[in-house]
């Protein structure tokens, strides 16, 4: 009985120790599953959209953003209160006003003239700087620092008024939350400096910024957004300290990296040629107003017997006040494009507009920017692309510059400053014979010229991280749904590495904005490009309230049997598709154009006129470049490509964080392929022909304000 109740015992135990062993291995698989389940949970989660990694971003504001204080007096000196102005200027240069537009109409300018430029030397007065680029006043920017120009710390403090570009960092701030991110404006800083200073200052500034803000948020990489001269800002930081490795992405969008010819026509002594009807469609479209003013144009020129007379003004008060007011900005001179540098120089010295030894230093820091950065770009971006930061510059295209000169611009800033591109003159196309340029990609799978024939990216700063945009304006890309769209997908997605790598957004595009009214494309090619495989045109509402009607289909170039010639009652928003019985081909080297009438059909139900251009590709032509259908093929459900990607060439040179910091410091002196300049050591007192450069910043900051003021409201 014992021995039975040992050998049970015994048993016992085995059954005990292998229900434990089992329930062990149980709770094993258990545990393995439910860690497996979390890890497709986490993996399903991060696909569907939550970030797993998030950086701080950075925005670099555009010209005169950043609100300067005055800290001798507390006075606020720039983020001009109009209201405010208006009131000055009619209370104190009424009377002085209303005499000068009498003496005007006898063909007496002089007293307008000088009652104008006396108001813009007052008004602009509390930020005036030295000959030597130095503040006339103790001037600083406000709020400053990291924490204290957090996006969500200006929230909290009720200082929203700081919050530059507001409604592309809300868009970023929801994108942010969209994908998981809690307290998103936390990751949200805006950079603030004296945007007076030039470009190498500027660009230590930055990494100091830089270094605040990681700091604060433990992130070992920021992110930048840099908007116009913000994108300049960008780009040059990069140029001088990429090599740092502390930027993720870089997303400079309308950047004026070598300038802008606003600048340098006027100062080269052109005249200004200011386009009203163009000023009120900029203005329309930074409005997003879908009805048309064109008529109140047109009523005024009637009155005044054309616009030239206007031009007159701005040229007199340009030529005889505001020169010596632009001359003493660090920031206007590095606005200077490169190839006129010398010229502008050469002048502002001879004509006695600068003393070469008072404003010795400013031109010794422009001279920096110009011959050592602007002249070696292209190379300083690659080398900050090869220290892992990803770039992507967005240049818009299609209008003529601001001055008149007929630039291909976004009508501030030209696309060749913008990219660094070979552009024809604005209108133009280039000739049949042409061969690109191929300073930067030689790639002949490549294909960087423009649906137009006027724009080759193969000379561009970076030609496979260059996106084109025609037909849209400066600094309102956040009113256009593809570049929006763009902007977001590449600071926040994984899909856009370069122009090959996300079908959806080809190097070149058309602008998408509400007020523009229609887009158009074929539907089996990219947009801009025609194959023998289109069978249809696609038409595109971009109206958000009104019902577009066709009402008249030609072409350009080449014959097109389109089934309908006219089409009534395109929804807001809508996309029709009309089928092409027949059409035949032309050259790849001869763009051909389609242009369409149509009827908006908003109160004053204008007829207007819109012309789209396309590149015709064979069939064998379509073979080496496959990309150029990619976007078609996403429309119509067809696979994404494969990515085209280009190896750059090994680079041997070891990065330690001391010789960085070293090469970026010989940069600054001027060590890099520093160009050879000669500077008049003389020049006579007498005043040549003036420069009138501020006045077209004036009055784009003018049409700016009215357009900020508007979406600050939205």
């Amino acid at each position: 009985e014992m021995q039975r109740s040992l050998v049970g015992s015994e048993m016992c135990i085995r059954d005990r120790a292998w229900r434990s062993k089992k329930m062990k291995r149980f709770l094993a698989v258990l545990l393995s599953l439910i860690l497996a389940a979390g890890s497709l949970f986490v993996a399903a989660f991060a696909a569907d959209g939550k970030k797993e990694k998030v950086y701080p971003v950075i925005l670099l504001q555009g010209y005169s953003g950043p609100k300067l204080f005055n800290q001798d007096t507390g006075e606020k000196a720039w983020g001009l209160d109009f209201d405010k102005v208006k009131e000055h200027v009619l209370n104190d240069y009424g009377k002085e006003l209303a005499n000068g537009a009498k003496e005007y109409a006898k063909g007496n300018p002089d007293p307008l003239v000088d009652t104008l430029g006396t108001i813009l030397l007052d008004v602009m007065d509390p930020i005036a700087c030295n000959a030597d680029g130095s503040s006339k006043y103790n001037l600083d920017t406000f709020p400053k620092g990291a924490e204290a120009t957090r996006m969500s710390t200006l929230i909290a403090n009720g200082q929203e008024e700081y919050i530059g570009e507001k409604p592309i960092m809300t868009g970023f701030v929801e994108k942010l939350t969209q994908q998981g991110v809690e307290n998103a404006a936390d990751y949200i800083f805006i950079y603030t400096n004296d945007w007076r200073k030039g470009q190498a200052q500027y660009a230590k500034d930055i990494d100091a910024y830089i270094d605040e803000v990681r700091a604060l948020t433990g992130s070992d990489k920021v992110d930048i957004y840099g908007l116009s001269f913000g994108g300049q800002c960008g780009a040059s930081y990069l140029y001088y300290y990429g090599e740092k490795a502390k930027v993720h992405k870089a997303c400079l969008n309308v950047p004026a990296i070598g300038g802008t010819n606003m600048v340098g026509d006027p100062l080269l002594g052109n005249d200004i040629t200011l386009d009203f009807p163009t000023i009120l469609q900029f203005v329309e479209i930074g409005f997003r107003s879908e009805n048309e003013w064109e008529w109140i144009l047109e009523f005024l020129s009637s009155l005044t017997g054309g616009y030239q007379n206007l031009n007159k003004i701005v040229n007199l008060v340009a030529q005889k006040y505001i020169v010596d007011y632009i001359d003493k900005f660090g920031s206007i001179w590095d606005f200077i494009p490169l190839n006129v540098y010398d010229e502008v120089k050469a002048r502002l010295i001879r004509d006695g507009y600068v003393d070469p030894v008072a404003a010795a230093p400013l031109i010794a820091a422009s001279d920096e920017f110009h011959y050592n950065a602007l002249a070696n770009m292209s190379k300083g971006l690659k080398r900050a692309q090869k220290a892992g930061t990803q770039i992507a510059i967005m240049s818009n295209t299609g209008i003529n510059g601001v001055t008149g000169t007929y630039k291909n611009s976004d009508y501030i800033i030209d696309v060749h400053t913008s990219s660094g591109s070979a552009c024809a003159p604005f209108g133009e196309q280039f000739p049949e014979d042409y061969a690109p340029v191929g300073t930067q990609c030689s790639n002949k799978k490549h294909w960087h010229i423009s649906p137009d024939r006027d724009i080759d990216a193969t000379c561009s700063y970076l030609p496979e991280n260059t996106w084109f945009i025609k037909g849209q304006f400066h600094g309102q890309s956040n009113w256009d749904s593809y570049s929006r769209e763009f902007i977001l997908e590449f600071m926040f997605g994984d899909s856009i590495k370069d122009i090959y790598s996300n079908p959806k957004y080809p190097q070149f595009e058309l602008a998408q904005n509400p007020a523009d009214g229609l887009y158009m494309r074929f539907d089996n090619t990219n947009s801009g490009f025609h194959t023998s495989e289109d069978t249809a045109l696609v038409f595109t509402n971009l109206s958000e309230q009104y019902t577009i009607d066709i009402l008249d289909i030609s072409a350009k170039g080449f014959n097109l049997f389109p089934e309908y010639n006219s089409y009534s009652g395109i929804g807001a928003g809508s996309t029709e598709i009309i089928s092409m019985t027949d059409h035949c081909f032309a050259k790849s080297t001869q763009p051909i154009s389609i242009k369409v009438r149509y009827r908006l059909n908003s109160p004053q139900r204008l007829i207007k006129e819109k012309t789209f251009t396309f590149t015709h590709l064979s069939d064998d032509e379509i073979k080496d470049y496959p990309f150029i259908n990619d976007a078609a093929k996403l429309i119509i459900g067809e696979n994404e490509p494969a990515p085209v990607t280009e190896t750059a060439p090994a680079d041997t040179t070891e990065n330690t964080s001391e010789n960085i910091e070293e090469r970026a410091e010989v940069r600054l002196s001027g060590g890099e392929n520093k160009v050879s300049s000669k500077i008049p050591k003389t020049g006579s007192a007498k005043r040549g022909i003036a420069l009138s450069s501020f006045a077209v910043i004036t009055a784009a900051a003018a049409a700016g304000v009215i357009i900020k003021k508007k979406k600050e409201e939205a």
